[in-house]
């Protein structure tokens, strides 16, 4: 189970999120570009900053992920917290893995929760990496003897991701496997994603939408219903259908 302080920390990266859904790409792609600026935690650099990412920095100071910011249109400096809150700020997907798997473990109805697990498709220890063919899934919950593939998307789904997830599942989970993809809302024509939404319905796959308007609480009780039969879309405002 996470620690009390990481889920603290985690909440509060989510409210940021929840002001604006692109919060984590964003910053993200800053925070990775700033890497060989940065030493023992502490960033130095002349760099371009939009006003976007001086605003979020300014955001992230003022929840006490980041200290010592000075920023301009052409430089910042600034030490992060810890090296925790540079990993999660570092990687735009994690933070939306990391409240998955709080939600889920708050839920309290399932015996286990894992995150970024490796699933070795031919099961053979020490064999070379490159030969290996392995998959990673965002989170596993076990309910009873009923284990749940979640993927995590913070960007654009593409039909390929749900593809991979089905795949997945079956191959690791068996013929009682659910399998559930949390996201923002789908992007494209209202066709691409009607169409979408009925792939996923007819691959069984429980489709969370909307994640980044939903408290930690809310999150945690859509959660909550995966171990019983469900439509394949849920989310805030969302009817079963």
């Amino acid at each position: 189970p996470t620690t009390p302080a990481l889920t603290a920390d985690v909440a509060a990266l989510w409210e940021l999120s929840r002001r604006d859904k692109r919060f984590f790409n964003r910053t993200a792609a800053f925070f990775n570009s700033l890497a060989r600026f940065t030493s023992a935690l502490q960033v130095q650099a002349d760099v371009p900053v939009s006003k976007n990412l001086q605003t979020a920095l300014r955001r992230l100071e003022r929840a006490g992920f980041l200290t010592g910011l000075s920023v301009s249109v052409r430089s910042v400096r600034f030490c992060y917290r810890d090296e925790t809150i540079a990993h999660i700020l570092g990687k735009a997907g994690l933070p939306l893995e990391l409240i998955t798997r709080i939600a889920a473990e708050q839920a309290k109805v399932f015996s286990d929760v894992r995150q970024g697990v490796i699933l070795d498709w031919d099961g053979v220890v020490g064999a070379p990496a490159a030969a290996e063919t392995r998959n990673e899934a965002d989170l596993i919950l076990m309910r009873g003897m009923t284990p749940i593939f979640i993927s995590c998307k913070n960007g654009e789904v593409k039909k390929e991701a749900l593809y991979e997830l089905d795949v997945v599942a079956s191959r690791f989970g068996g013929t009682y496997a659910k399998k559930a993809l949390v996201c923002n809302s789908l992007t494209g024509s209202a066709n691409a994603v009607a169409a979408l939404r009925q792939r996923a319905k007819d691959m069984g796959i429980v489709l969370i939408e909307d994640v980044y308007t939903m408290t930690l609480p809310q999150l945690s009780e859509q959660l909550r219903t995966l171990g019983a039969p469900r439509a394949a879309r849920i989310g805030k405002n969302h009817r079963s259908r």
